[in-house]
C-alpha cells in the first residue's frame, strides 16, 4: 500500500550459527527466499566425500574416517561415516549428464557420503576447505 511504512521482520537462525557471509543491507528490501546471510555452527563441520558408484557397497554408516585438509599438510583429523547419499551428485545438477548430439560416454557417477569430524584437535578449519578422506574398510 502507498504511503505505508515498511514492517520491520526478525529472521532468526540456529543460536549455534556464526554468520560468515551477509548480502542484508540496512533498510534494503528482499524478494520471498532470498539469502540474506550464510551462517554454519564452526562446532559442528562435517565433510562431503563424493565415493565413485563402484565403490559404494563397500561403505557404510559408522565406518572410521581419516581426514587430511589441505591447509594443515602435517595433520590427521578422525571422522566418521553419517550418511550415504540416496543419489548421485549429478541427479539435481544445473548441468546436463548427456550432450546434445546423443553420443553417450559411460561416466562412472558419484555418490555423496557425509563424514562427521571428531572435535579432538583445535585446529581453523572453515567451511569450503579441500579435504581428502580415508574410509577405512575393515
Amino acid at each position: 500500500q502507498a504511503g505505508q511504512k515498511p514492517t520491520d521482520l526478525s529472521v532468526s537462525m540456529p543460536a549455534k550459527a556464526t554468520i560468515v557471509q551477509s548480502m542484508a543491507t540496512k533498510n534494503g528490501f528482499v524478494a520471498a527466499g532470498t539469502p540474506l546471510a550464510y551462517g554454519f555452527d564452526l562446532n559442528d563441520l562435517w565433510v562431503t566425500a563424493n565415493i565413485e558408484e563402484t565403490e559404494i557397497d563397500e561403505i557404510k554408516v559408522g565406518q572410521t574416517v581419516d581426514v587430511y585438509v589441505d591447509s594443515y599438510p602435517d595433520t590427521t583429523l578422525s571422522g566418521e561415516v553419517e550418511q550415504i547419499g540416496m543419489t548421485t551428485a549429478s541427479t539435481f545438477s544445473m548441468m546436463p549428464s548427456s550432450n546434445g548430439n546423443a553420443n553417450y560416454t559411460k561416466v562412472a557417477q558419484v555418490i555423496p557420503v557425509k563424514v562427521s569430524l571428531s572435535q579432538e584437535k583445535s585446529l581453523d578449519i572453515r567451511p569450503g576447505m579441500n579435504v581428502t578422506v580415508r574410509i577405512h574398510k575393515d
